[in-house]
């Protein structure tokens, strides 16, 4: 770390919030690289000083637990993290003796560590044998912390959990498995009433516990009677956004959009089938602020962002939204000042620009007299030349075209889009131009360099 990184966060920690009564942490998931200096400085200002970093996945077949993946465990100057371990099973009964041995085994690293967290969302016939288990555990770590599911509250097993950990921490997402309907009925990420219902029995619970809250976008397939396939690893919107083959049905309330696939075709690294659909969820930014206000108000000590944002669509909002969820973007248009005629369309806003589905965003640069020559659309999605009274315009060539479309599914507060070349015709310029960007709130008309 820099000696200029050091003095930011250390202004960026002087100038927080002090968490006196409610904390905020994050965790890291799949992920090796650690965050950089505007990512910690960002978290610095929301007073993080915990980071709850996934080290790798033990999965039980038999007796025996292996390692499926594993994660570089980052040191963060000023911040603790805490290794967090996810088992995975589909066992009958994962924790025989035998079994528990191995895991035990496969835990021992702990044991030169302050603290680990354990992901393991337990059925609830197994949460007496659970408890068991983390009994042993706990004599390997000084501090032992465990995620938990939000109907386990109130099970006889969750006394006996008590007495073996420090503290645990309830998600309050996916409250329940997606029904089974024709056409698909997916459960939003949030429902702000049931969080709610779920934050009041959790504020019986006697001992520590902070709240888990979602901040990530999913995108799940389904066959047309309802049955989920499993959901999507890597994609980006405009994967989605910009798919001529997928149609769009509805969007639901609390951040979900369905589509129906109308031929085979590819959604990053997953095919689709005509007629399955696909669900698009992430956490709706209203129901995310209403959510963190009711577990403000509840006994937590405080809440748990899942996850930390990366560069992947997947990670949801950016830091700097989720350090206001009010914040708005704010969108910039200038030139590169090099000979390449590119342009750069920069978030300079607090806010993020979240995706609009169906059809995403418009760029468009518009002027009197045909002036572009070379157009390459860069970073964005497409573009198109157009020319025609707006309503009626109809697609050109680029040296016909008065009007220039780039489109372009969401853009994170802090991020850029460069187009590509551009060549105008002799003696023009930019000035000659007016721009909008259709679907957001600057979608009236301006001068170029407003």
């Amino acid at each position: 770390m820099t000696h200029l990184t050091r003095l930011l966060l250390v202004a960026a920690f002087a100038f927080a919030q002090p968490a006196v009564a409610f904390e905020r942490a994050y965790w890291a998931w799949q992920r090796n690289e650690p965050p950089n200096a505007r990512d910690l400085a960002a978290l610095a200002r929301q007073g993080v000083r915990t980071l709850y970093w996934q080290l790798g996945t033990l999965r039980n077949k038999g007796d025996s637990w292996q390692w499926a993946a594993r994660f570089q465990l980052p040191v963060v100057p000023d911040f603790e993290v805490v290794p967090v371990v996810r088992l995975e099973s589909h066992a009958r009964e994962p924790f025989s003796e035998k079994s528990t041995q191995a895991l035990l085994q496969s835990l021992a690293f702990v044991q030169k560590r302050e603290r680990l967290q354990i992901d393991y969302d337990c059925p609830d016939r197994l949460l007496s044998d659970y408890a068991a288990t983390l009994r042993r555990i706990r004599a390997l770590v000084p501090r032992l912390t465990i995620t938990a599911l939000p109907g386990w509250i109130g099970k006889k097993a969750m006394t006996e959990i008590a007495k073996n950990v420090d503290e645990v921490l309830p998600m309050f997402y996916d409250y329940a498995a997606d029904p089974i309907v024709p056409g698909a009925a997916p459960e939003p990420l949030i429902v702000p009433e049931k969080g709610k219902s779920w934050l009041a029995a959790w504020n019986n619970y006697p001992s520590p516990w902070r709240a888990g809250v979602p901040n990530f976008a999913r995108l799940t397939v389904y066959d047309p009677d309802g049955t989920s396939r499993g959901n999507i690893r890597e994609w980006d919107w405009d994967s989605v956004t910009f798919n001529n083959s997928l149609m769009f049905v509805r969007q639901t309330d609390f951040g979900v959009s369905i589509f129906l696939a109308g031929a085979n075709t590819r959604v990053g690294n997953t095919p689709l089938r005509k007629g399955q659909l696909l669900a698009a969820r992430w956490a709706e930014r209203d129901a995310l602020r209403q959510l963190i206000a009711q577990a403000e108000n509840s006994s937590a000590r405080g809440i748990v962002i899942f996850r930390l944002p990366d560069t992947t669509a997947a990670s949801g909002w950016s830091l700097s939204q989720l350090s206001d969820l009010s914040a708005q973007p704010h969108l910039t248009l200038k030139a590169k000042t090099d000979s390449s005629g590119q342009l750069e369309l920069m978030n300079d806003g607090s806010g993020d620009l979240p995706p609009v589905l169906p059809g995403g965003y418009l760029l468009q640069l518009e002027t009197e007299k045909p002036i572009f020559r070379e157009v390459d659309e860069g970073d964005f999605a497409h573009v198109r030349g157009e020319a025609g009274a707006e309503g009626r315009a109809s697609r050109v060539m680029f040296p016909l075209a008065t009007r220039l479309t780039f489109s372009f599914s969401s853009l994170r507060a802090g991020e850029r889009l460069e187009t590509g070349l551009i060549q105008l015709a002799p003696e023009a310029d930019y000035a000659q131009t007016r721009y909008r960007i259709v679907h957001s709130s600057q979608s009236q008309w301006q001068p170029f360099g407003k």
